[in-house]
């Protein structure tokens, strides 16, 4: 029936809230003779109005014909569903996965287990041992309750954590090596299950993802017939069509994708809408939505799920949302026609200037040759942009002629404002401090206000953390509460010797912001620009492992200045559970390095875990891969780079024993960044890159024991620039 109405009476159900019904019906209709098969079996977002439990749950789906596959119990990444550490750990290590130490690891603590994802010790998180014989066994147990509970599903789910820690142990690792993918381990188990699940339930089956480490099929196995996968675009980029093929990350997806629809006719796509960094973000992925639909409809795909923004939080949501929906329909649609209807029936008088929005946000993007991931940090979006963008804005503003309209508009104008707060600000630089204008019209205090009255409830995923109060999402992404404003100064302390000189700010997390060779005119840090993303700064941050629940971020977000000369300056930053920490930055001589010395002490009444880090992260001054070098008894070997299968970025820890300086060399750039290590003050070095973001961290963790109320202990290194690495 909606499609009755939609085809032939011009009626569309653009949002829950907004149907457009003609003023003129048609007068009369002519036999009709029409049919329809949906390529994609399989249709469902929860993109917005798509939430489950949420007001578009029902007539826009029901209009948009969304149809979810029946799951029972369980969707999602699920192993330690299927089988609690804390039940079989303990008696079966065997059925988890081995690290790189050879040890079976498992979040066997039932405390830890029964927390939201987000608050758990993700260190103990490893995959289940695939190859296991006795698995599958242990899976079924599983699923025959699931299928008890829930005897009209359609599938049911062995889905891998979402972390990368997959099995290493001899057995999983061989199979991996035959078949050129961690898949192979996987598809092992899952093929034993899936026999076993056949016998007892023949007309049901079972879903998998394709997804990060196992994206890649295998190349000589063969899933069974009852097997479903789900193939994830997590690593693409979303700017540009994937069957464009201009980015290496595209490629290597419609590589995978080609591959999977050979290999199997179970092939669903799993696809990600928004940014799920910010849902605030600007994200032009507008106009890739419905063609890669497309792409996945000429591969043989039979059902797509888009991932989505479910509170209807993210910029240009209502569009986007119409978009999926109409596109997984018909993938074949015009999708520019599609946007202008929406707009001009949506957006009403305003739709010029929102169209015109959303023509220079793209554009904007790809003259700066943005990679544009799902999780995009938003280093594009400078002043310029900002300030073009509310200007548009603002014109829509006063055009709109109604309340509804205008609120909708308010919504669009609210997310440029937090571009606005967030941007790279305009800089400029006077003895002893540093001017910060961006172009936002509120400070943030009223920005919580206005994401009150137009009930946005947070700002970003939130991941495996429910029930963020938006206060505290807000302090998240903009600091404390009316501390950003459209105009900010920064104090900084400049010390110097012959060849270096660096700059410290107290009120940015204390970081140094500058640290340059004077001689060659190179800096690795430019932490100024990058106020509101934390990047190319020195800080301490706060570490997760070992137990651990704390976030990764810097340690607060001022210092206070201790002590200071010309050649050096000391700040300290305090936290609520009485861990100070203290750090000295000093040129010793004339030539010589940075010099930094941390105190980290302990002045609670309770023993505290020290779980911070040194956090450097130095600008590479481009998107080559940077090179790690390790010296020890004094001489220097190249550590090999552990690259992420998205290929962009990656990272791991080294051992300290033994190692006297670590150094990150950019080849192209004649520049190393060195680094001095004393192993009996750390646990261990961890590097990180990213090419998109042109950095490299060299990243000192402290002994964590527990420092007693009082006590206190060292770190300590030096830093220095150089073309080549050094020799003495």
């Amino acid at each position: 029936m909606h499609e009755l109405f939609d085809r032939y009476m011009g009626v569309r159900w653009l949002a829950p809230d907004a149907t457009h019904i003609p003023e003129m019906p048609p007068v009369a209709m002519a036999p009709i003779e029409y049919g329809y098969v949906p390529p994609f079996r399989y249709r469902w977002s929860n993109s917005y109005h798509g939430a489950p439990g949420s007001a578009g749950h029902t007539e826009f789906e029901r209009a948009h014909h969304f149809r979810m596959p029946r799951f029972a119990v369980s969707y999602g990444h699920n192993f330690y569903q299927l089988v609690p550490p804390p039940e079989y750990f303990p008696e079966h290590p065997e059925y988890f996965g081995m690290n790189e130490d050879g040890e079976r690891v498992a979040m066997d603590d039932p405390e830890d287990y029964k927390r939201e994802w987000g608050q758990r010790a993700l260190d103990r998180i490893y995959q289940l041992c695939m190859t296991n014989p006795e698995l599958p066994g242990v899976i079924m147990k599983t699923l025959r309750r699931w299928h008890a509970a829930n005897p009209g599903a359609e599938f049911w789910c062995i889905m891998q954590e979402d972390l990368g820690t997959h099995c290493l142990c001899p057995e999983c690792a061989a199979v991996d090596e035959r078949e050129g993918t961690p898949m192979g381990s996987m598809l092992t188990g899952i093929n034993r299950t899936a026999d076993l699940f056949a016998e007892e339930f023949p007309d049901k089956d079972i879903m998998t993802y394709a997804y990060a480490y196992t994206r890649r099929p295998p190349k000589h196995m063969q899933p069974r017939d009852n097997v479903y996968f789900q193939l994830c675009t997590i690593e693409c980029d979303f700017l540009r069509p994937l069957e464009e093929r201009t980015r290496d990350e595209n490629r290597r997806f419609m590589k995978d994708l080609e591959a999977w629809s050979k290999l199997t006719g179970n092939l669903l796509v799993y696809d990600y809408a928004p940014n799920f960094a910010s849902w605030m973000r600007p994200h032009p992925n507008l106009h890739v939505i419905v063609p890669n639909l497309r792409t996945y409809a000429e591969h043989d795909v039979i059902g797509t799920f888009v991932q989505g923004d479910p509170y209807g939080t993210g910029g240009m949501t209502p569009l986007r949302t119409y978009l999926i929906a109409k596109g997984m329909w018909n993938p074949y649609v015009d999708h520019a026609a599609l946007r202008e209807e929406f707009l001009r029936l949506y957006y009403a008088e305003t739709a010029p200037y929102m169209d015109e929005y959303i023509d220079f946000m793209t554009e904007y993007a790809l003259e700066k040759k943005v990679v544009m991931g799902c999780f995009d940090d938003g280093a594009w979006l400078d002043a310029t942009f900002a300030r073009r963008a509310i200007e548009i804005m603002k014109r829509a503003l006063a055009a709109a002629e109604t309340d509804t309209i205008r609120r909708r508009v308010r919504e669009q104008w609210l997310r440029l404002q937090y571009v606005g707060l967030t941007c790279a600000a305009d800089v400029t630089k006077e003895p002893g401090r540093y001017l910060l204008e961006r172009p936002a019209e509120i400070d943030s205090l009223e920005f919580l206000e206005w994401c009150r009255e137009l009930g946005i409830r947070q700002l970003d995923e939130q991941y495996g953390r429910f029930h963020v109060p938006l206060e505290k999402s807000v302090e998240e992404h903009l600091g404390p509460l009316g501390q950003r404003r459209p105009k900010e100064v920064y104090p900084y302390v400049s010390i110097e010797n012959a060849r270096y000189a660096a700059e410290v700010a107290p009120g940015l997390a204390g970081a140094i912001i500058r640290f340059e060779d004077k001689r060659a005119g190179k800096d690795v840090f430019r932490g100024v620009q990058s106020v509101a993303s934390q990047r190319w700064t020195l800080q301490e941050w706060y570490l997760q492992a070992k137990g651990t629940t704390v976030r990764e971020e810097p340690l607060r977000t001022d210092y206070e200045i201790i002590a200071q000369s010309p050649r050096s300056v000391t700040v300290r930053g305090t936290l609520e559970s009485g861990l100070v920490v203290e750090r000295t930055a000093a040129f010793q001589s004339d030539e010589g390095p940075l010099e930094l010395r941390y105190t980290i002490k302990n002045e609670g009444p309770e023993p505290i875990v020290p779980a911070v880090k040194v956090h450097p992260e130095f600008w590479t001054h481009g998107d080559r891969e940077p090179e790690i070098w390790l010296e020890k008894n004094g001489q220097w070997e190249k550590h090999p780079l552990k690259v992420m299968e998205a290929g962009f970025f990656g990272g791991e820890p080294i051992e300290a024993a033994g190692v006297s300086r670590w150094a990150a060399r950019v080849p192209g750039k004649r520049l190393v960044v060195a680094m001095t290590v004393h192993p009996d003050e750390l646990e261990n070095l961890f590097y990180f890159f990213n090419t998109r973001n042109e950095h490299v961290n060299l990243e000192l963790v402290p002994d964590r024991a527990p420092l007693e109320p009082g006590e206190a202990r060292t770190v300590r290194t030096a830093i220095s620039l150089d073309t080549r690495l050094p020799k003495d």
